[in-house]
């Protein structure tokens, strides 16, 4: 009899251990779903989303299979390339043509679809620099509405609830909070518009947080009996990869309040994030954090893990004792592979 492999054998004794400790809920996530900005330019008319959309709907094909169904799809920005200095007329284009991609996959029917912004949403490109934009919030905000991304919107900051997070505008669409089925999901906008300048580009910094903001809405789901657990989301990651060197990851200012409201929350379970172009999971104190950046987009250079370059998501599974777990799916990025995301590998977020 030929040996099971190490992998496969964990993941059969975890199914296993699940058959008598049922998914009682579950949702899905990853992020950085667009294509090279500079490809898309050469051809926009070809892909007017400049998503990845192949690998987009080969996602969402697949999280729509798994038994039972994630209850949340989150998309954890960069879906679209943007970038563009301009009026937001690029971005309008690359959002109306995303929300039909998703649309055509029948997934807002099927699960809640919950769609957060990213860096290249949010932001534009002068030269090498990157800077903030002023026109795109509200544009992403309504998208968001009117597809039915942000359904749970509208508790979040303005600039006069904490004079300390220095918002420039009303975040209380782009940073936000819900409570279901005894979970609590705080969702961050991590390319928040703030007052607070950058010293070379003269301009708000980029990868802001509202840290003090969500501190105390972590704090008040803390308090609040009738939340098991937390999890935080957002488009950047908070700390750096183990798996391969990032891009700029949320500003170390903010970063360090919401990192400690983090370590001080015994309820909070996880970060989930996008940005790195890659998969990571490492422990950020009793929480973790989980980089899901298989969306689509190139992967970063330099991440070469021991199994191969996969395009995928996250699963995370809330079962009837409580126990919850984080399974990735993942699929050949290079054509000659798996085609399905098959889950590979689980982490034990909390007994």
């Amino acid at each position: 009899m030929m040996p099971i492999p190490l992998v496969t054998a964990a993941l059969l004794a975890t199914s296993l251990q699940s058959a008598g400790d049922p998914v009682t809920f579950s949702f899905a996530f990853f992020g950085c779903d667009r294509v090279d900005v500079g490809d898309w330019k050469k051809d926009p008319t070809s892909n007017p989303s400049s998503a990845n959309r192949q690998e987009v709907e080969r996602s969402i094909h697949d999280i729509e299979a798994i038994q039972p169904r994630p209850k949340i799809l989150f998309l954890c920005g960069d879906l679209v390339a943007n970038y563009a200095h301009d009026q937001g007329e690029v971005l309008k284009g690359q959002l109306a043509a995303f929300r039909q991609l998703v649309d055509a996959s029948g997934a807002a029917k099927l699960m809640k679809v919950v769609a957060l912004p990213g860096n290249h949403e949010l932001n534009q490109k002068h030269d090498d620099q990157k800077l903030p934009n002023p026109v795109t919030d509200p544009i992403w905000t309504e998208w968001a509405s009117a597809a039915g991304y942000a359904e749970f919107a509208g508790n979040g900051p303005k600039p006069g609830d904490d004079a300390e997070d220095a918002l420039l505008d009303d975040q209380s669409r782009l940073s936000y909070s819900f409570d279901t089925e005894g979970l609590h999901f705080l969702l961050l906008n991590t390319d928040t518009r703030t007052t607070t300048k950058d010293r070379k580009t003269g301009e708000g910094r980029v990868a802001w947080v509202p840290a003090h903001w969500a501190a105390r809405d972590l704090d008040k789901a803390e308090h609040d009996p009738a939340v098991r657990s937390t999890f935080v989301l957002g488009h950047r990651n908070l700390a750096d990869p183990d798996s391969v060197a990032g891009d700029s990851p949320i500003d170390k200012d903010c970063g360090d309040v919401l990192l400690a409201a983090i370590h001080s929350s015994s309820k909070c379970k996880a970060y989930l994030c996008s940005h790195v172009h890659a998969f990571d999971a490492k422990q950020i104190g009793s929480a973790w954090q989980f980089i899901e950046g298989r969306g689509g987009s190139p992967f970063e250079k330099g991440w070469e893990p021991t199994e191969g370059k996969t395009f995928g998501f996250t699963l995370i599974e809330v079962h009837a004792s409580g126990r919850i777990e984080a399974v990735r799916y993942s699929r050949s990025a290079d054509g000659l592979g798996q085609v399905n995301s098959v889950a590979d590998r689980r982490w034990t977020v909390s007994q």
